[in-house]
């Protein structure tokens, strides 16, 4: 993809042609580490008391992961149109659910 990327620069490629191809290649590196995110969310939300129920930490986990998909394509629509850095746009989904997920295990830890 790399390799595509230089060949889209180095023959005078569309703009847009090189940007959406940068946006494929920073998307595919970062999606892998969402299991990671969902893995640091999902693992206090299974440590919930008995009393809470079992189906409180999936009514938390549904808008956790709705919100994931959609700042993940919120994302990668600001970085196809230019408005955001590709490597940005990729990675910015994964750092603020890593940061939901240290915060609830922070809060699962008390």
């Amino acid at each position: 993809m790399q390799r595509q990327i230089n060949e889209l620069k180095a023959g005078g490629g569309n703009s847009s042609d090189v940007r959406n191809a940068e946006v494929g290649l920073w998307f595919k590196v970062s999606l892998p580490f969402s299991c990671l995110v969902f893995g640091m969310v999902g693992a206090p939300l299974g440590l919930r008391s008995p009393r809470s129920g079992k189906v409180s930490g999936l009514v938390w986990a549904l808008p956790i992961m709705l919100g994931y998909y959609v700042i993940y394509m919120t994302m990668s629509n600001a970085a196809a149109g230019g408005a955001v850095p590709p490597i940005l746009a990729a990675w910015l989904p994964n750092i603020i659910g890593l940061f939901v997920g240290a915060v609830l295990i922070w809060k699962a830890s008390r």
